[in-house]
């Protein structure tokens, strides 16, 4: 077995007896759920059969043009709710992100 300097965790080339295999060491991450991490919010309907949420960040929504921005907001559907909302920040969670959440429903 060789040990091999690398950028990820670890590296170690010819771990079988023919020395053809690399074993290449990487974090492996998980998030959790998003329905779980915004449960807070408190938008999902058990009653619906189909859900869409998008939540986006406020700066995110303003960079899109004028009309798509003015065509979200005065959508007038049943199902269909445009409303802002806040959400912790991920990096102080002491603090609030303005954010947009659009949300449809099918019945």
């Amino acid at each position: 077995m060789e040990f091999t300097e690398t950028n990820e965790l670890g590296k170690v080339k010819k771990v079988d007896p023919l020395g053809v295999t690399d074993l290449r060491i990487r974090g492996m991450w998980h998030i959790e759920n998003p329905h779980k991490i915004f449960s807070y919010l408190n938008k999902v309907d058990l009653n619906a059969k189909f859900q869409v949420l998008c939540l986006m960040k406020t700066e995110k929504f303003n960079s899109f043009p004028k009309e798509d921005k003015k065509a979200l907001q005065t959508l007038n559907k049943e199902n269909y709710k445009f409303e802002d909302a806040q959400i912790k920040n991920p990096n102080n969670p002491a603090q609030l992100l303005d954010c947009k959440l659009i949300t449809f429903k099918v019945f």
